[in-house]
């Protein structure tokens, strides 16, 4: 699985868990790892926090991973 996000701010805790909060809305919601699949075969999954971080999340929201389509790396030059 491969994440990528952009948030204000980013905590890995104790027990495999991710503490965040956006940058322009008052979200505070954390993932627990363990529940995601991270294995070589596992799902592309996504974390849909809406235009301009406007949906708003609250709590654990592992279930909350969408699937979504892996993005294409840039060659270096």
């Amino acid at each position: 699985m491969m994440v990528s996000v952009i948030l204000a701010s980013l905590f890995i805790l104790p027990g495999s868990s991710v503490i965040t909060g956006a940058a322009t809305s008052p979200n505070i919601f954390w993932v627990n790892l363990k529940k995601l699949d991270f294995s070589e075969s596992g799902p592309v999954r996504k974390l849909d926090i809406g235009v301009d971080m406007g949906r708003i999340l609250t709590g654990e929201v592992s279930s909350h991973f969408a699937p979504a389509k892996p993005f294409d790396f840039l060659i270096a030059e």
